[in-house]
């Protein structure tokens, strides 16, 4: 009974491993397909903070001159 137990604990935790690692796997491809996207979202969101920035210390120049 307990031999028993111990291997179907065994196995269910190697096929969960297995399929983590598989998992793990897809989602490194689609984190690697999509990485052009999320570079170009990074540098668009960059540059609106950094023209947003830029505007506000101008407008703040102009109004302290």
């Amino acid at each position: 009974m307990i031999q028993r137990v111990v291997n179907s604990n065994f196995w269910t935790l190697k096929s969960r491993f297995i399929f983590s690692r598989i998992g793990f796997a897809i989602q490194k491809g689609v984190e690697l397909s999509l990485l052009p996207v999320y570079l170009s979202f990074v540098i668009c969101c960059f540059g609106i903070l950094t023209k947003t920035t830029m505007c506000n210390y101008f407008k703040l120049k102009l109004i302290k001159t």
